[in-house]
This record gives structure tokens, C-alpha cells and sequence, in this order.
């Protein structure tokens, strides 16, 4: 079985990489699936790393997108679209808080 894998970024902090078997146990996927996901964009492995790798974060983004599939029966190109959306209100919605937060202290 594979595992976790320890590296250590560009900064030094380490960070923990997992090789895609061990995330698609994780996930309760077939390994071959996340390979598509990868193929499609929907997951990338960690720079540098090799093509199986990647930071344990990917597993909230392959859980959202089986959600998508699931519960609402979109296809893998609209879940691309539907996430690469939620992840850009995230980070607008992150935004606007460090501005309210800026905006506080003045």
C-alpha cells in the first residue's frame, strides 16, 4: 500500500504529500477515477513531486466533486466549473473579510 509522503517546501516547513492510491483509500474511490480527474485538470499533483503525488488538500476538492456528481448529477466538466467557482468566492468572501477587518482598525 502506498502512503504519506513527507517533503519539504521551497520555505522549509513540511508538508505532507500523498501518493494517489492512499488518497483514493481515503476517498473510497477506484484509483482509476482520480486518474481522470487528473487527466481532466479536476486534481494536479504537487510540483516537483512526480506524477502521484499530491498535498493531502486534494481530498476536499475530490470530496466536493463527488458530491457534485452525486447529489446533483453533474457531469465532470461542469463540477471543473462549478469548483474553480466556489474556490473563487472563497477567495473574494476572504478577501472582503480582510478588508472589513483593514477597514475596522483604521
Amino acid at each position: 500500500m502506498s502512503g504519506l509522503v513527507r517533503t519539504r517546501d521551497s520555505a522549509g516547513s513540511g508538508s505532507d504529500l500523498l501518493e494517489l492510491d492512499e488518497i483514493a483509500e481515503r476517498c473510497g474511490l477506484h484509483p482509476d477515477l482520480l486518474r481522470r480527474f487528473v487527466d481532466l485538470g479536476l486534481i494536479e499533483p504537487a510540483s516537483g513531486s512526480g506524477p502521484e503525488r499530491f498535498p493531502a488538500e486534494v481530498t476536499i476538492r475530490i470530496q466536493r466533486a463527488v458530491r457534485l456528481r452525486r447529489d446533483l448529477g453533474i457531469n465532470t466538466n461542469g463540477v471543473l466549473v462549478v469548483l474553480d467557482l466556489l474556490e473563487r468566492i472563497d477567495l473574494l468572501e476572504a478577501r472582503l473579510r480582510a478588508l472589513e477587518t483593514s477597514n475596522r482598525t483604521r
